[in-house]
């Protein structure tokens, strides 16, 4: 790898081996990041959207996410066909976030903006979304990837789901062990 920042400005790159990454990471413009190799980027990497961004796989690639990625309005990020494990911060999302197939589990942390859920995707996500929540032909959990305890998610704008998309929520046992009390994922909506 080297030192510096990875900045696409149009066009579609094809990343091959993670060592062309730059350590400082990634600015990407009106452009597409194909992902020929599974990606991780760490919190010293900002990823910064400053255009309608594509990250993407055909062939469902793995992206770690732990890093701050911000976009302005206006500029979007979509994340298509990956196995995306956000970690990091998101806060600075403003301009929106597309999950065209593939996955997204997200633990705890913040999107700054409206989410779209298309295409077959799976979104799997604890913690916030400041903005409206559209799933269309998806699935919708709220476990953020843990299956033995309730998980929350926080939606301040508006939730749509059309015909084609499920909400999955893990069902659990009262922890006090009370017969039919129950806990489980849920949702809560507040626009």
């Amino acid at each position: 790898g080297y030192s510096g920042l990875l900045s696409l400005q149009g066009g579609i790159t094809a990343l091959e081996t993670a060592a062309s990454m730059g350590s400082a990471g990634l600015t990407i413009d009106t452009a597409e990041l194909a992902l020929g190799v599974d990606l991780s980027m760490t919190a010293a990497q900002a990823f910064s959207v400053t255009g309608d961004a594509i990250v993407g796989s055909d062939d469902g690639r793995s992206l770690v996410l732990d890093s701050t990625v911000t976009s302005a309005a206006g500029n979007s990020l979509t994340l298509r066909n990956l196995q995306t494990s956000f970690g990091g911060n998101g806060a600075g999302i403003l301009g929106g976030l597309t999950v065209d197939d593939g996955t997204f589990t997200m633990n705890g942390k913040a999107i700054g903006s409206d989410v779209t859920v298309k295409n077959g995707a799976i979104f799997d996500a604890t913690g916030s979304i400041s903005g409206n929540l559209a799933v269309s032909s998806s699935v919708l959990l709220a476990s953020g990837g843990n299956s033995i305890a309730p998980g929350t998610l926080n939606v301040s704008g508006n939730l749509t789901m059309d015909a084609g998309s499920v909400y999955a929520p893990n069902v659990f046992l009262s922890p006090s062990g009370v017969p039919d009390q129950r806990q489980s994922d849920r949702v809560n909506v507040t626009g």
